[in-house]
């Protein structure tokens, strides 16, 4: 018997996202480290804290681009990565 088309597709597995953090190390956040699938809670914390903070997590596809823009002023990844920096300042000073 042939199987449908749409009967396939559920027999695939989705691959996990990989993703790339490009932000300042912090806690078990590791810069230029590869995420797979989830991603860790301190980095969720700190998206929620500092949102410009989701900039820094990219595509495993676009890392190459993220770390040229990361060395462009005034990308949005350059720009994040500022606000980020700021926001640890602050931390340490609380």
């Amino acid at each position: 018997m042939v199987e449908k088309a749409k009967d396939v597709k559920k027999n695939v597995a989705k691959e996990p996202i990989k993703q790339v953090y490009l932000g300042p190390s912090f806690k078990d956040v590791v810069h230029q480290r590869v995420y797979i699938g989830e991603l860790p809670k301190a980095l969720k914390d700190l998206i929620e804290k500092c949102p410009m903070a989701k900039h820094l997590v990219v595509d495993l596809k676009d890392y190459v681009n993220g770390l040229n823009d990361l060395k462009e002023k005034g990308s949005v990844i350059n720009t994040a990565v500022l606000k980020v920096r700021e926001f640890f300042m602050k931390e340490v000073k609380e």
